[in-house]
């Protein structure tokens, strides 16, 4: 189906003209006018991707903190502690602890688990440190 009707955005278009404007001069007076070695021009390239970066960084971060990111880790790995000594077994394949500490233990890992709902925010705020 053709496109009969387009409305063009002009204020997006006429940014990116001016940064690819903008840009082109600074690599010109770059080039031609100071006359900068390769090295220093990779060098402050490589400077602005790690500023890019830990800004990246920096804004997961915060986001595992605003999370209750450190205290969830905790409940998560005491649960997951709780979950491998309750499964122990010996050379005889036999469990290492008797049904009643077992039992005591899956419920510890039922009251790490309830401890831990409140604390796991939205999924979409999860996925933010997934990346």
């Amino acid at each position: 189906m053709p496109i009969h009707c387009y409305i063009l955005p002009i204020l997006h278009t006429e940014i990116g003209i001016g940064n690819r404007l903008l840009k082109s001069f600074l690599d010109w007076v770059d080039l031609r006018v100071e006359n900068v070695p390769d090295n220093e021009m990779e060098a402050r390239y490589g400077m602005y991707e790690s500023q890019m970066e830990v800004g990246i960084q920096t804004e997961m971060w915060d986001a595992w903190v605003d999370l209750n990111g450190g205290q969830l880790a905790d409940l998560r790995e005491g649960r997951g502690m709780i979950n491998y000594t309750k499964a122990l077994r010996d050379n005889d394949n036999k469990f290492v602890h008797s049904a009643a500490e077992r039992k005591d233990m899956g419920e510890a890992s039922k009251a790490r688990t309830a401890a831990d709902k409140p604390l796991d925010k939205e999924k979409e705020k999860r996925e933010i440190l997934a990346q």
